[in-house]
């Protein structure tokens, strides 16, 4: 995947099917999503963040 993406890929949502392999690269992850489930209804999806190390913080309140 990595020699797929381009540097104005960073910051990106990767989408990628684990099964097929498939993917889609956008910088909304509703969006990234979506275009994938057009194309495979019943994906097992995986999301990325391109050069980041998680695709989401959780962080505790105060």
């Amino acid at each position: 995947m990595r020699s797929l993406l381009r540097p104005e890929d960073d910051g990106k949502v990767v989408a990628i099917d684990v099964v097929t392999g498939e993917y889609e690269i956008h910088g909304d992850d509703y969006t990234v999503v979506s275009r994938l489930r057009a194309r495979h209804p019943h994906a097992a999806i995986w999301l990325e963040r391109v050069g980041q190390p998680t695709a989401y913080q959780m962080r505790h309140g105060r």
